[in-house]
C-alpha cells in the first residue's frame, strides 16, 4: 500500500535541468530544505546539485592533473577543504546574478566563479 501511494503522489512536470546560466539562475536559487513544498522541489534541488557536482568535480580534476593545456578558468582547487556544495551553489548563483551578459550561454560558463573563489595555485 505504501509503495502505491508513493508512485501516485503528484509531481509537477516543471523540473528543469539547468543547461544555461539563465536556467541555473532561475531554478537553482539558494533555498532551505524547509522551504520545499512538494516532490518537484526535491527533484529540482537534485538536478541543480547534479550540475554543481559535475562542474566542480571536473574543475577539481583539472587542477589535480595540472595540465598546461587546460586554461586556469577551468581549474579550481576544491579538494581537501571543508567547503560544501551549498557554498559552490551560492558562488555560482552570485556570479550569474552579477554577470547578466552570460545568461544565454551554457551553464559551464559558471566555472569561472569557482576558479575565482578557489584558484588552482598548485597541484596537491
Amino acid at each position: 500500500m505504501l509503495a502505491a501511494t508513493a508512485l501516485t503522489s503528484p509531481v509537477r512536470a516543471e523540473a528543469v535541468v539547468p543547461l544555461t546560466v539563465q536556467q541555473f539562475f532561475e531554478v537553482c536559487q539558494p533555498t532551505r530544505l524547509t522551504d520545499f513544498v512538494d516532490d518537484n522541489d526535491y527533484i529540482q534541488f537534485g538536478l541543480c546539485m547534479g550540475v554543481i557536482v559535475g562542474l566542480s568535480s571536473l574543475m577539481d580534476l583539472n587542477c589535480q592533473l595540472d595540465r598546461n593545456d587546460t586554461p586556469n578558468h577551468l581549474k579550481a582547487n576544491l579538494s581537501g577543504g571543508n567547503t560544501s556544495l551549498t557554498a559552490y551553489r551560492q558562488t555560482m548563483w552570485n556570479y550569474a546574478n552579477e554577470n547578466p551578459s552570460l545568461r544565454s550561454l551554457p551553464v559551464g560558463m559558471l566555472a569561472a566563479s569557482l576558479a575565482e573563489e578557489w584558484p588552482c595555485i598548485e597541484p596537491l
